[in-house]
């Protein structure tokens, strides 16, 4: 089960990726819709695109867009990729967003690897906007729908209001469980 919900890169990879951006779409809408990037708010479970890049003189949001770290060996195929970046203009703040479902055992790991992950990229941002404040938005949910307070403390950098979190939070949680519904699907297809 472990193997097949959170390792099995070979056979579930394409379902890997989709919980994942399925699970960052039901922060990610909400959030444009606050800031005023979006007029209405998509359902949660559907499989509407996210653009790469949205803006409104307040507020820039990029999705899955390319970052440079200011490391010098930096390839093309290698640039890190944060899932998100939010750039909040008046108030001088930009957030990377970052990411993952983990096995159960491994939620408080990942989340420590997730959080320092772009190090790099954000004392890049530092050097490029010095009046701005950098931070990162981490959010790591288990494969089971399990989280911890940290999931919460990451949403309120951004949503404040507590029904809005709990909201994002459940949609999360239905976005996972109907993925791995729909990955045991895919895997018992591809062993008969």
């Amino acid at each position: 089960m472990k193997h097949l919900l959170s390792n099995c890169g070979e056979l579930a990879k394409k379902v890997y990726i989709d919980r994942h951006d399925n699970m960052l779409r039901c922060f990610f809408f909400p959030m444009l819709l606050q800031l005023g990037l979006l007029e209405k708010l998509p359902n949660w479970c559907a499989y509407e695109n996210v653009k790469p890049f949205y803006e409104n003189g307040k507020y820039e949001a990029y999705w899955d867009v390319p970052e440079y770290s200011g490391r010098d060996n930096e390839e093309d195929e290698f640039v890190p990729r944060p899932d998100g970046k939010i750039v909040m203009i008046e108030e001088k703040k930009i957030y990377l967003v970052e990411m993952t479902v983990p096995w159960i055992e491994n939620r408080d790991i990942k989340y420590e690897f997730k959080r320092t992950k772009y190090k790099d990229i954000q004392s890049n941002l530092k050097l490029e906007f010095p009046q701005y404040e950098i931070d990162q938005i981490t959010l790591v949910m288990d494969v089971f729908g399990g989280y911890s307070q940290h999931l919460n403390d990451n949403i309120k950098k951004i949503i404040v209001d507590k029904k809005d979190i709990q909201s994002i939070i459940r949609n999360m949680q239905k976005s996972v469980i109907r993925s791995e519904a729909n990955l045991v699907r895919v895997f018992k297809l591809k062993t008969m």
